[in-house]
């Protein structure tokens, strides 16, 4: 049983240069390409936002211009994407909250379906991790499960704004394991629910493993399960089918749109350029050391992923 409230953030934009040499046909790009991000700058999505425009740039010899357009969850900047001219020269940071779930929530969008835009292709997913304070009394995941079971509804867990993705893949646990507990939402977003954990606020938080890396290497919080289907190196735990549950995996997905109706000459370019920036070690290093489930994919694989978490969204939402 988990109660739901929402989420806000600010912004600003960057320039990042980039030169050098780049494949493909036609003469497309002859200017810069502009990526909007559709969170604040330095918040969710940013950093892996800024990385792939620096190595973008490079594929493609020319610069890319990093602009954070913020707000509604980030169903502006995503907007913002959409509907720009379909010239190769607008692209955006794809992330799974504005396209597969808000669309459930709001129906003056300019996009609904993976039809109504471009996909370029995806990159990594950041799972669902659940932690407690370190002196918790339960040890591991199936502990706190038990005692959820033992007191429904007793046991709370903190989230970075409700109805989020974590929010919902918490939803789904309780469908599939029939635990009941009550979630609940910072408007801060991730930071807030884990000061709310480590004050004893909650008894436990959901969050982004990156959020808890530091805390759990300093043993201030414990880690008890992350929503993955197996090992997950960056901060080991045991994976939720490890611990017997059978859930749907609604990650926080990534990747890269632009849209409807780009050239030829211009899809081609940036997807081959996409290609070579996930296939690189460089980026691969860097989503490993921030917390991401390497998860490269072509345009038509990661409009199938935002298809399906559409889908799964929409039984969670409406259900």
């Amino acid at each position: 049983m988990i109660r739901a409230a929402a989420v806000a953030a600010v912004g600003m934009s960057l320039v990042l240069g980039a030169c050098g040499a780049a494949g493909g046909s036609g003469n497309y790009p002859t200017k810069p390409v502009k990526l909007i991000v559709p969170y604040s700058a330095g918040g969710s999505g940013d950093p892996v936002a800024r990385q792939y425009a620096r190595q973008l740039g490079k594929e493609l010899g020319t610069q890319i211009v990093v602009e954070n357009r913020e707000g509604g969850s980030g169903t502006i900047g995503t907007n913002a994407v959409v509907t720009a001219p379909a010239d190769g020269y607008t692209i955006g940071y794809g992330h799974s909250s504005p396209l597969a779930l808000q669309v459930h929530r709001n129906d003056d969008l300019s996009y609904a379906t993976t039809d109504d835009y471009e996909c370029i292709g995806g990159f990594g997913d950041e799972p669902t991790a659940v932690a407690v304070k370190a002196d918790a009394p339960w040890d591991d995941f199936a502990a706190f499960v038990e005692a959820m079971r033992a007191e429904p509804g007793k046991r709370t867990i903190s989230v970075g704004g409700a109805g989020n993705v974590k929010d919902l893949q918490l939803q789904e646990f309780a469908r599939v394991s029939g635990a009941e507990f009550t979630t609940v939402p910072f408007s801060g977003g991730g930071s807030e629910a884990i000061t709310a954990v480590l004050g004893g606020r909650v008894d436990a938080v959901a969050v982004n493993p990156a959020g808890l890396a530091g805390l759990v290497q300093s043993e201030d919080l414990r880690l008890l399960v992350v929503f993955t289907d197996g090992d997950y190196t960056f901060l080991p735990s045991e994976a939720i089918t490890e611990a017997g549950f059978d859930v749907r995996l609604t990650p926080d997905r990534s990747g890269v749109i632009a849209p409807k109706g780009l050239p030829e000459d211009a899809r081609k370019r940036l997807t081959e350029a996409h290609q070579a920036v996930v296939d690189s070690d460089e980026f691969r290093e860097f989503l490993d050391q921030n917390g991401y489930v390497y998860a490269p994919s072509d345009a038509a694989d990661f409009a199938a992923k935002i298809k399906a978490d559409t889908e799964a969204f929409a039984e969670l939402v409406e259900g």
